[in-house]
Parts: C-alpha cells; structure tokens; sequence
C-alpha cells in the first residue's frame, strides 16, 4: 500500500518492482503464529495507514512456507502486469486481513480466480514447479547482491536499502535524495 502510494506520487519518476524473497523456503508443518509475528505485525499496522490487520489468534496455524504463494504471484505475473498487481495485493490480503494460509494451493488458485487470472495455468505452472528457478533466482540475488535478510526491504536505485515496516516519509526522504544525487550526476 505504502509503495503503491510512493509511485503514484511521484509518477514517472519512481517506478516499483517486487522480487520474490522466500521467507521460508522449506515447509514448517508446525509453523503457527507467534509473539515474533505479533511483535512485527503491530508495527507493520502502525506504519500502514488504511490497512487492516487481523491478528491471527496465537497458535494458529500460520503458512509453512512462502514459496508456493511467490511460484503462484509468478505465474499470474506471466499473465500480465496488471493482474500480478491484483494478485499481489490480494495475497497480502489473504494473510493479512482474512487471516487466510497461502502456501496452501487451493487458496492461491482460489485468489488467482478472483482477480481474473486463467486458473488451470497457475495450477499447471504450480504443478510443473514451472517459476521455482525464477522465485530462487530473484531470492539469492537479494541476499547476494543486497544482503537482504528480511522483508519488508526495499532496495532504492540498486545501492540503498529501507529496512523494516517505516513509514511513507522515511521513503520519500530517501527517493528525494537519490533524485536529487542522480539530478547532479545528468547536470554535470
């Protein structure tokens, strides 16, 4: 939502990209909602106006992995721009709010329903493991490249990290910034 915000204001000037970053890359059968969650949840929420955040009761199962809700968001993204950013935003919704487990794949095919995508191909592509290589591809460069460990990270004109859940005007102060650098850099 912050993002979404930062590049419609500043229009052409600041484009957005998401990358897949596994959060765990293995299946964790026994992974339920814990006080690390809760802690970082909370501050998410203060830091997203708007946004609803539906506290999953502790203990609850939680998705044991990421990995199959990054294969899907590659899938439908095969099938548009457009209706990638649909799907993206309705996974975060899903966990977020409708406190929905998205590494399951009836789910993620479920959603990619609902925003229009051709179902039978993501579940194909799901299936097949078809963009597994992509979704790793994109994870090891992040921590390669990056150093990147957690989300929510935002790499700003591929040199400066934003770490964590901030706040709109700690983006726009380092996007000002960068463009007042690259301003220096055309106009010499």
């Amino acid at each position: 939502m912050r993002l979404a915000k930062i590049e419609e204001e500043y229009k052409d000037r600041v484009s957005i990209r998401y990358q897949s970053f596994i959060l765990r890359p293995q299946e964790d059968p026994d992974a339920s909602f814990d006080e690390y969650l809760l802690r970082h949840w909370k501050g998410a929420q203060a830091q997203e106006e708007g946004a609803r955040f539906v506290l999953w009761e502790k203990g609850a199962r939680f998705p044991s992995s990421s990995m199959k809700a990054l294969e899907a968001a590659k899938a439908v993204e095969a099938q548009g721009e457009e209706l990638f950013l649909r799907y993206h935003f309705a996974l975060l919704k899903a966990l977020f709010e409708d406190n929905l487990d998205i590494s399951e794949p009836g789910i993620l095919l479920d959603l990619a329903t609902e925003i229009g995508a051709d179902r039978d191909r993501v579940s194909e592509d799901l299936r097949a493991g078809y963009y597994r290589r992509v979704v790793w591809a994109e994870h090891n460069r992040a921590v390669r490249q990056f150093g990147i460990h957690s989300v929510p990270t935002v790499v700003l004109g591929e040199k400066e990290l934003v770490v964590g859940a901030v706040s709109r005007e700690v983006y726009r102060k380092a996007i000002d910034r960068l463009l007042a650098e690259e301003g220096k850099r055309c106009s010499s």
